[in-house]
């Protein structure tokens, strides 16, 4: 967390700049998921985003992007996200804790999304039906399904009652 903080102010030093600062008008954030979460980086992202861009020069007006609603003079960001995981369900999670935690809007866009895009019974097929895990990870992606699918409980009730008895494992198992 500390790099991440002083990446962030190096990031924001050079955005304030009166010489380079009218030039940056985006951040494009990318990491190794499997150590770093996107929650990892909400803090800086959010920090970084509440700066207004510098006035542009003139001939490079058209770069601006003017879309964050809070502030029209804010940068933009592309996170990518959903590339690099161990089980769909953590790319799928990833690229919604992106969306929330980063405050991602209009305008913003997550690099690549993979896991946006496999078809899970061929992805089934080619990992096979174990997938090694850190049981805090699949913790994590429990919880988060359960989120979403008790939104429906007539259409997941079963599935719900499955999900909650390995939620109460693993949280057994990891904190007792």
């Amino acid at each position: 967390r500390c790099l991440v903080w002083k990446q962030a102010i190096d990031i924001r030093r050079v955005h304030r700049s009166r010489r380079f600062g009218r030039y940056i008008v985006g951040l494009d954030a990318a990491n190794s998921e499997l150590k770093a979460r996107p929650e990892v980086f909400a803090p800086a992202i959010r920090w970084l985003r509440e700066i207004p861009c510098l006035p542009a020069d003139p001939a490079y007006e058209t770069l601006i992007r003017r879309f964050e609603p809070n502030d029209p003079r804010s940068f933009g960001l592309t996170f990518h996200v959903g590339e690099d995981f161990r089980h769909l369900l953590s790319g799928l999670r990833a690229v919604d804790e992106a969306l929330r935690f980063l405050n991602m809007g209009p305008g913003d866009r997550i690099g690549h999304g993979l896991a946006l895009g496999l078809d899970y019974k061929i992805w089934c097929q080619r990992v096979g039906n174990e997938v090694a895990m850190p049981r805090g990870e699949r913790l994590d992606d429990l919880v988060w399904l359960r989120e979403r699918l008790a939104k429906e409980p007539g259409r997941f009730g079963r599935l719900l009652f499955a999900i909650d008895d390995e939620i109460r494992r693993l949280a057994w198992e990891l904190y007792r």
